[in-house]
Parts: structure tokens; C-alpha cells; sequence
């Protein structure tokens, strides 16, 4: 198993590497049944792995940027209980750019879903 500095690096060791700054960060690990990435990280004030999405845990440590497992397991679920999803600007479920990543209310995160479906029959 490979040993990396920070959490960071981890995510973004797991990821396809990327052309151009701008192109998704394409999760190459484990992803659930919608294509979101899965990453298990030991979280030691829990005792356990606890199982994060990729692109979560990557918009954590770049926004919070906490020191430990512990400090983001807090930071997860301050995210988690804030009632704020994480939109994908670039439509990728796999996709863990935080560049791509946006911080919305799960109404506008609906809104914009369906806009996106919209368009979609149209073309």
C-alpha cells in the first residue's frame, strides 16, 4: 500500500492525471453505482474507516485544509449537517477537480440538474 504526505496528495494520486489545469480530475479508484468516487480514509476519533466520495473529501481539504483525519472527519460533517450540497459544474459524477466543485443548496443543485436534463433532450 503507498504512503503519502498528506491527504492531498492522496486524492490527487488517485486521480487520472489531467492535460490542462482546467480538465476533470477523473477518480481511477473504487466509485459507487452513480459513478462517484469512494475513498476509505481511518478516522482515528471514530475507530474505524469511515467511506467519504472523493470529490467531498477533495473540496474539504482544499477549503478546510485540516491538519489530520480527525480535523476532517469535523469538517465533513459540518459540511454534511450545513444542508449544502456540492454541484458538479462540469456534469462528471467520477470528476474530483475542485475547480469543478460548488458549495449550493440542494434547490439549486435540483434547479440546475434539471436545466442540464433539459438541455440534454433538446441536442
Amino acid at each position: 500500500m503507498a504512503t503519502y504526505p498528506n491527504l492531498y496528495t492522496r486524492l490527487v494520486a488517485n486521480t487520472h492525471e489531467p492535460e490542462n489545469a482546467q480538465a476533470c480530475w477523473r477518480w481511477k479508484c473504487r466509485c459507487d453505482q452513480w459513478g462517484y468516487g469512494l475513498l476509505n480514509l481511518w478516522v482515528p476519533m471514530l475507530g474505524k474507516i469511515a467511506t467519504v466520495k472523493a470529490h467531498i473529501a477533495l473540496f474539504i481539504v482544499v477549503e478546510a485544509a485540516p491538519k489530520n483525519a480527525n480535523e476532517f472527519w469535523l469538517a465533513f460533517l459540518e459540511l454534511r449537517h450545513s444542508g449544502l450540497e456540492i454541484d458538479h459544474l462540469c456534469v462528471k459524477s467520477s470528476c474530483a477537480n475542485p475547480d469543478h466543485l460548488e458549495l449550493v443548496t440542494p434547490s439549486e443543485n435540483c434547479k440546475r440538474r434539471d436545466a442540464r436534463r433539459r438541455l440534454r433532450k433538446w441536442h
